[in-house]
């Protein structure tokens, strides 16, 4: 593990850190460098400069050490023989820096609980520096929390890699499956996802990706913020789009080329939200949403089918009832053949009694 800069343990002593910078200081500490740093520190005269300015006060103790550091300042006493005297100087108190320098060498000797309970925070992808992967069966999904608060929400039969690298530079993992993703903002660290010869880097906050081993494309709904597709079939053919709240994009693999719509992105959410809503949406473009998400075909008896508006809000029905409600609403038949194609005809009552 690289030395840290000196400015990031001076924003530490003062309580000015983020979740993960104080993770970052405390796992250095733990380095024999660390260490030694941290004991140079305790010898010193408490005084930490940055900018030649003097961070020695205004500091506050978290409550939930309160109790091994009022156990650590009733110990340092003027009093004590061979102990060294910690004075105030003017108005600033040079004790409560010691106070916190001494519990962090506590904490790193022996135990990193304090720690844990002072920044009680859900995660599911562990601290340490290691790869992981995750995994959904068959009707399963599962909710990640990663190191830096982004969220992962994994649809079934999905798979998720997280690299032991992750938020070293970028913030990089690897997904096959279907997964609604929640990405906390740190330009610095861009967040990327890899899905077969495609990657998806965050602009925004939230998105679904879909990218099953038997599909020939890639999927992305943007439901907040922008996010960045490109794919790479070859290092000579990079090809990429921008999407924006609102909007959804296809790779196809075998045509090598996007399809970008402005409409329903929120329907390829329904794994995640149950809620399919159509205003005023072609039968055409309804039954492109239905293939993608159920993999059925439509065809026609009539072109003009195509062109009839359908305005419905479906929560938690099967496919079958959909498309029976579909029916119902415009005022035409449908057939099945198989499991996976559907075609639409007139209603033949209508067509007859006309």
């Amino acid at each position: 593990m690289k030395k840290i800069e000196k400015k990031l343990i001076s924003k530490y002593l003062n309580d000015q850190c983020s979740e993960e910078e104080k993770d970052l200081v405390l796992r250095w500490f733990k380095t024999p460098e660390g260490f030694i740093y941290l004991e140079r520190l305790l010898d010193s005269d408490i005084k930490i400069l940055h900018d030649k300015e003097d961070f020695s006060h205004n500091y506050s103790v978290k409550p939930d050490s309160q109790r091994l550091l009022s156990a650590i300042k009733s110990n340092i006493s003027a009093d004590q023989p061979g102990k060294k005297h910690y004075k105030k100087v003017g108005k600033r108190d040079y004790t409560l820096p010691f106070i916190k320098l001494a519990a962090i060498l506590v904490v790193v000797l022996f135990t990193s609980f304090i720690y844990l309970t002072a920044y009680e925070k859900p995660v599911d992808e562990p601290a340490e520096v290691v790869s992981r992967h995750y995994s959904t069966s068959d009707n399963e999904q599962r909710l990640l929390t990663l190191r830096d608060g982004s969220t992962v929400l994994m649809n079934e039969n999905t798979q998720v890699w997280i690299p032991s690298d992750y938020l070293a530079n970028t913030r990089e993992l690897e997904l096959e499956g279907e997964a609604y993703f929640n990405v906390v903002d740190k330009p610095e660290r861009p967040f990327i996802i890899h899905a077969k010869n495609a990657a998806i880097e965050v602009l925004g906050t939230a998105f679904n990706v879909k990218t099953y081993d038997w599909q020939e494309n890639v999927q992305v709904a943007v439901s907040e913020g922008r996010v960045s597709f490109t794919s790479k079939l070859t290092h000579s053919d990079v090809r990429s789009v921008t999407l924006t709240k609102g909007q959804f994009a296809s790779f196809d693999f075998s045509e090598n080329e996007f399809t970008v719509e402005d409409f329903g992105a929120e329907n390829y959410l329904v794994w995640k939200s149950g809620r399919l809503i159509f205003e005023d949406l072609p039968l055409e473009k309804v039954c492109l949403q239905l293939g993608r998400l159920y993999g059925i075909e439509c065809t026609y008896d009539d072109k003009a089918l195509k062109q009839l508006a359908l305005t419905s809000n479906f929560s938690g029905e099967s496919l079958d009832k959909t498309i029976s409600v579909i029916a119902l609403s415009l005022g035409i038949n449908y057939q099945f053949d198989g499991d996976k194609k559907v075609t639409w005809k007139h209603n033949d009552i209508q067509k007859y009694s006309n």
